[in-house]
């Protein structure tokens, strides 16, 4: 996503001030902005990967401003793609960690959210989130990103903020200083 904001940014869809404001959201966040194997060759090999099953288009999705919205793209040249690069990682020598993330996912407990009244990262640690006992977030013995489970967990579930306020049933979305997404 942030390699995204930095070629919305090149193309002009993204203002200055937004793709700042997303890279440093991120960066708070801890989520990964770079990754030393994220280079030129790769970026090649992935498109060539992406235009075979998406029937020869791209439909990449950048932010634009104002933010909230996103354009998908497909024509954007594998020029265009390395030059978006390469400003990219110059940016990233900037940040903290080169851009690298603190982690692969982001706690349960950043999110500030609870189901049931119950915050989110006890009900996860107790193997509960799902209703069943069996030490697992989703019910999957493979990890916790399973998306039928989590789907079933936020239809039924009550999700409510820090301040004891019902949340909409949508995406949960992180949050920065000004209030916004």
């Amino acid at each position: 996503m942030a390699y995204s904001a930095t070629l919305a940014h090149q193309r002009g869809l993204l203002s200055a001030d937004d793709h700042l404001r997303l890279l440093r959201l991120f960066s708070r966040a801890g989520l990964a902005m770079d990754h030393a194997d994220f280079d030129a060759a790769l970026l090649e090999r992935a498109t060539a990967a992406i235009l075979k099953t998406r029937d020869g288009k791209l439909r990449a999705a950048v932010p634009v401003s104002p933010m909230g919205r996103c354009v998908f793209l497909n024509d954007v040249s594998q020029r265009d793609m390395c030059a978006a690069l390469e400003e990219h990682k110059r940016l990233m020598a900037q940040f903290p960690r080169a851009g690298e993330g603190l982690d692969a996912f982001v706690d349960a407990s950043d999110t500030g959210y609870s189901l049931q009244g119950v915050p989110v990262e006890l009900e996860l640690a107790n193997g509960t989130a799902n209703g069943n006992a069996n030490g697992t977030a989703n019910g999957t013995a493979n990890g916790s990103n399973g998306h039928d489970d989590a789907a079933l967990l936020l239809s039924s579930a009550t999700i409510v903020d820090k301040a004891g306020r019902a949340a909409p049933k949508v995406a949960v979305a992180a949050v920065d200083g000004n209030g916004v997404a």
